[in-house]
């Protein structure tokens, strides 16, 4: 909202109150200046009463705030302090709580709807608190993204084709918008559409990176993991290094016989316990969901697996989303 300028508003009252003084009727006035009859008469009472000084403005429009610039000064300080400070168990402000901060620092009571004005006057916005699971060892995780990935990046050879894959089930979801006093409905199928997902990266050669999905109805299981990395071996040739996470499909007894008998192309690494932060094809995922498939709500699997399809080709023309998977998951190849 822009600021109002009150020493213009306050330079044509004197204009006013200089035509009051030269006999110009109320009419002219508010024709000359551009205001209505009703504050141009407004105008004149005020001048007939108290003069100029009448007419002389506040310096600020609308009721005076109940806090001074000390008091919001001090409840932000506590509120930098965090809720453990007030007797709160957890750390997260929510509006109650700082309409409460508020009241036994100061007195006043504030509906918390209208706590929220202040905390943006404060410079404060709405934080989603990140999820994370208790069993992360985040030593682990820094040891691998600063150790770990810059000795396996190197190997086999500069060429060499770096992957991740992973596998999501369900449809997502949707949002539709419809005419008041009418809710947008959806009917549900049961039927689950798992996605098996790798990203092939050449470290200097972005332009030859690629995307690799592979569908199935159900979960996914060993043999389904075994005829992707199948797949994977028709388009790649040459050395490839993948990592992945500690999918069971991927530690099975299965999956590990597969992986010995084809060592000599193929060298696996296990992404951390609990960090999908650091694999790239979360990225994927969100943009497949966000982008190829979102509002998507069909009867049967067949138009997800075409809206799939298509959202792979559209990431094959952009090796530079592609990149920006991996530069998101805080690596790089350089």
């Amino acid at each position: 909202m822009a600021r109002r300028d009150f020493k213009g508003l306050e330079r044509r009252r004197m204009r006013a109150v200089r035509l009051f003084e030269e006999g110009e009727t109320q009419a002219t006035v508010a024709h000359r200046l551009g205001v209505s009859r009703t504050t141009a008469m407004r105008w004149a009472e005020a001048w007939e009463r108290n003069g100029a000084e009448g007419l002389r403005g506040a310096g600020r429009a609308g009721r005076k705030p109940r806090l001074s610039t000390e008091q919001l000064d001090e409840i932000e300080q506590a509120l930098l302090e965090g809720p453990r400070a007030l007797g709160y168990v957890t750390e997260l402000w929510t509006l109650p709580r700082v309409a409460e901060l508020i009241r036994r620092m100061t007195g006043e009571r504030y509906h918390p709807g209208h706590v929220w004005r202040l905390l943006r006057g404060l410079g404060w916005s709405l934080q989603r608190p990140t999820t994370r699971a208790q069993e992360r060892d985040e030593e682990a995780i820094q040891q691998w993204a600063k150790a770990t990935w810059p000795a396996v990046k190197k190997t086999p050879g500069g060429g060499a084709r770096r992957s991740s894959s992973s596998t999501r089930a369900g449809s997502p979801s949707d949002r539709r918008s419809g005419g008041r006093g009418r809710r947008a409905g959806k009917r549900r199928s049961w039927k689950n559409l798992s996605v098996i997902g790798a990203l092939a990266y050449r470290a200097r050669s972005p332009k030859r990176d690629r995307v690799f999905l592979m569908t199935h109805p159900g979960a996914i299981r060993s043999p389904e993991v075994v005829r992707f990395l199948q797949h994977l071996r028709r388009h790649i040739r040459g050395p490839v290094v993948l990592f992945w996470d500690g999918l069971n499909a991927h530690r099975s007894l299965y999956t590990r016989a597969y992986l010995e008998a084809e060592s000599s192309w193929l060298q696996v690494h296990r992404l951390p316990a609990y960090a999908p932060e650091l694999n790239p094809v979360e990225g994927l995922w969100a943009w497949l969901k966000g982008t190829a498939t979102v509002n998507l709500c069909p009867d049967t699997l067949a138009p997800v697996r075409r809206q799939l399809r298509l959202g792979r080709r559209r990431l094959g023309r952009r090796p530079d989303l592609l990149r920006a998977f991996v530069h998101k998951a805080g690596l790089s190849f350089d």
